[in-house]
């Protein structure tokens, strides 16, 4: 548990500085793929806004390990940096919703099977269906996720509408984007069980 407390804030901190200017802005990896140029990241001239009426133009944020260790105007840049140019860009920070729907559309009711056993009822309508990925539901227009946006959410743990095993959720990232695979910054983060809102019995 103290280790995905820790996950989260790392998130919380270093997600939405990088994702939310540009899709651009992911980490550099070396020819294997397998591990990043540097871990230290200096967002520059960008209009940073440090909380509610609280704005710095033209700033700097800089981020190394995954964590925020300095913003202002006169940040000191170390050698071993990537440089983002984020001139007409904004930066802020926003808050991570831990599991909810933002961003999916509920599919229809399955239809009550012919002469239901209900103790031993069909998988899809038994809402066993871990097959399933939230990506098929999620639509890039859905309401929430401007709401979610609007009131300073900028990442959201998605998982798909259902019951004892919906399937496979995903973290996904709170902007404008033409397709749903956009949205998302990692796959299959799993939802083992959703009390939340079952489907009815017919």
């Amino acid at each position: 548990m103290k280790g995905l407390r820790k996950l989260v804030f790392r998130l919380l901190c270093a997600i939405p500085a990088l994702l939310l200017i540009s899709p651009s802005t992911s980490a550099q990896s070396d020819s294997s793929g397998e591990s990043p140029v540097t871990t230290t990241y200096a967002i520059t001239n960008a209009t940073i806004i440090k909380a509610p009426g609280d704005t710095l133009k033209e700033g700097t944020v800089l981020i190394s390990n995954g964590l925020i260790t300095s913003v202002g105007k006169n940040v000191t840049i170390p050698q071993n940096s990537e440089v983002i140019d984020a001139t007409e860009l904004n930066v802020y920070a926003g808050f991570i919703d831990g599991m909810s729907y933002t961003g999916a559309d509920r599919p229809d009711q399955p239809e009550r099977p012919d002469n239901l056993f209900s103790p031993d009822p069909p998988n899809d309508y038994a809402g066993i269906t871990p097959e399933i990925q939230v990506i098929e539901q999620i639509k890039t227009d859905e309401n929430s996720i401007e709401s979610m946006r609007e009131v300073g959410f900028t990442i959201s743990h998605t998982v798909p509408y259902g019951r004892m095993l919906p399937g496979s959720g995903a973290l996904l990232v709170l902007k404008d984007a033409e397709h749903p695979d956009h949205l998302v910054f990692k796959h299959e983060s799993f939802n083992f069980r959703n009390k939340r809102e079952p489907f009815k019995s017919a």
